[in-house]
């Protein structure tokens, strides 16, 4: 690599030595009226077509002779030969022998004038006429494949994984954890313009889910009907509202008003204690609504370790957050300070399993040959990175 360097230092230090002498030497020798400006342009290409016809002679015979190569030529090595010859000369050391003559030899100028004449036209055929005759060059593995997405599969995984293992001990955790996995999911996609596909199918799925919970629960009277009924209707125009249509009333909801009306007016003809009723039906609302939420978990839970399941795993992990949310909102209090300390603490240990599944999952599709090399070493750098970060941030 400082090889490299150096190298490429060297070579621009002359041809910065080229553009400070060419327009001196140029003006001098095009002014000089002992020579006519048109012998000038013809010795350049004439030199330039011998030099050529050397360079390819010489780059010929290398050739054969190191292959092994008898008999006619054929068109891929005249092409390649070809090639050779006009992508060889780059005019450093033309450039560097012709500054070593000296200021007392006559024609100096016009030695120079002639050789920054050579350069430029090599260096014009080699820019514009090699890429006319090159072969044209099949993409590669590494030009085909797209990082963005494999990664984006690979964070998949990922976070499937993280909501396998989650617990109740480490629930709010894995979800911080699993919500920072979805903001890099959403990221790759603005970055490389995957098609961010919307969550509207899977929260209508979910919203059928808990509807026919819930129902299931009133034809086995297992709920309060008055509170099944408020949270069917609820469901309902949670439902119109995703799909952006005015609130229908079905024959079902119908059915189920009269009978709940009934059954609401026959208890209030029983019972004279509206304010307990209402308690009573504050507290079966609630306690129906985490039934309700926790079935879709599980649903969710089961979509997510499920081989076959065609959603994609960040709308699944994003929406079991959300339900996993909202039952803890309506079973706990309010968290105290020490309990979120611990949820951070416990949040550092599945950040670093979540970096340690990420590596594995790279190295596997490493393995499998799914990931090109250049990609796979940039992939397992950045998660080094990240775990750098996040010991240095503890």
């Amino acid at each position: 690599s400082v090889w490299r360097v150096l190298a490429f230092a060297l070579n621009g230090i002359v041809f910065v030595l080229l553009g400070t002498q060419l327009p001196r030497a140029m003006q001098r020798t095009w002014e000089n009226v002992t020579i006519d400006n048109g012998v000038l342009i013809g010795y350049i290409l004439g030199i330039t077509a011998l030099m050529l016809a050397v360079r390819f002679v010489w780059v010929f015979a290398m050739e054969r002779l190191h292959r092994q190569r008898t008999g006619r030529m054929t068109l891929d090595e005249l092409r390649s030969t070809a090639v050779m010859t006009l992508a060889g000369p780059k005019g450093t050391i033309t450039l560097a022998v012709a500054f070593t003559i000296p200021f007392s030899i006559p024609q100096r100028e016009l030695l120079l004038f002639l050789a920054c004449g050579v350069i430029v036209v090599t260096m014009l055929l080699a820019t514009f006429v090699v890429p006319l005759i090159a072969p044209k060059k099949e993409p590669e593995d590494e030009e085909r494949f797209d990082e963005e997405q494999a990664s984006i599969e690979m964070l998949r995984s990922v976070v499937e994984e993280l909501a396998a293992r989650q617990t109740s001990e480490n629930r709010a955790a894995t979800q911080m954890v699993i919500r920072a996995y979805n903001e890099r999911i959403a990221h790759l996609k603005n970055k490389g313009d995957v098609t961010n596909e919307s969550m509207t199918p899977l929260r209508l799925r979910a919203n059928r889910w808990e509807h026919d919970f819930v129902l299931d629960l009133l034809e086995r009277e297992e709920v309060d009907e008055l509170a099944g009924y408020r949270y069917l209707k609820r469901l309902s125009r949670t439902e119109n509202l995703l799909k952006h249509h005015a609130d229908r009333i079905s024959l079902q909801i119908v059915y189920l008003r009269l009978r709940t009306l009934a059954h609401a007016g026959w208890h209030r003809l029983v019972e004279a204690l509206p304010g307990d009723d209402l308690a009573e039906r504050v507290l079966a609302e609630r306690d129906l609504r985490v039934r309700s939420n926790e079935h879709v978990i599980e649903k969710l839970q089961a979509e997510l370790a499920s081989p076959t399941s065609e959603e994609p795993a960040e709308h699944l992990s994003a929406l079991l957050l959300e339900y996993q949310r909202l039952v803890q909102t309506a079973r706990a209090a309010n968290p105290s300070i020490t309990a979120l300390a611990t949820s951070v603490d416990k949040a550092a240990d599945i950040k670093r399993e979540g970096l340690r599944l990420e590596l594995e999952a790279i190295q596997s599709s490493y393995e499998d040959g799914s990931l090109p090399r250049a990609s796979y070493k940039r992939l397992r750098e950045n998660v080094a990175l990240m775990q750098m970060d996040l010991e240095d941030n503890l």
